[in-house]
């Protein structure tokens, strides 16, 4: 039998040093599993919560009972779009910040009904480079940011 102390987290409860400040938490959505745990990996270890939901309808369900402070959302997803579930969750949650991601080269159309909502997420294209993903995700952590890095400079 597993032996608890008094002193130990809650489980799923994030593992932090004490006196730490919290990490940030990101919620990857992508039906590429094996990407999305990947990420969620690299995220870990760049000092992120993270978790994972493989599909849009997930995705909002995890929102639910795990609010984290951003959504890494792929854009194109069985049965519920990205767009959609992005649409769902800042109307939901209007603190919350979706960065959207998308290996479609035409997303012009796609972005239109959330550009008729009011809401202009930026989004990344696939594959991200690991350092860019981190960057784009600590600069849209920062309480003090001011501007967002939408993945459009042409730095890699």
């Amino acid at each position: 039998m597993a032996q608890t102390s008094r002193f130990s987290a809650p489980p799923g409860a994030p593992l932090q040093a004490f006196g730490a400040a919290p990490r940030p938490t990101v919620l990857v959505v992508d039906d590429e599993r094996a990407l999305a745990e990947l990420t969620v990996t690299i995220l870990e270890l760049e000092g992120f919560e993270a978790r994972s939901a493989h599909s849009a309808e997930e995705a909002l369900e995890m929102a639910r009972h795990w609010l984290p402070q951003m959504v890494l959302l792929d854009i194109v997803l069985p049965r519920m779009n990205g767009i959609t579930a992005a649409l769902r969750l800042a109307g939901d949650y209007p603190n919350l910040r979706i960065i959207l991601i998308s290996g479609q080269a035409d997303l012009a159309d796609m972005l239109e009904p959330a550009r008729e909502a009011g809401y202009d997420f930026p989004v990344l294209a696939k594959p991200v480079p690991p350092d860019k993903l981190v960057r784009v995700l600590r600069a849209t952590a920062a309480p003090e940011r001011s501007t967002l890095d939408r993945g459009d400079d042409s730095s890699g």
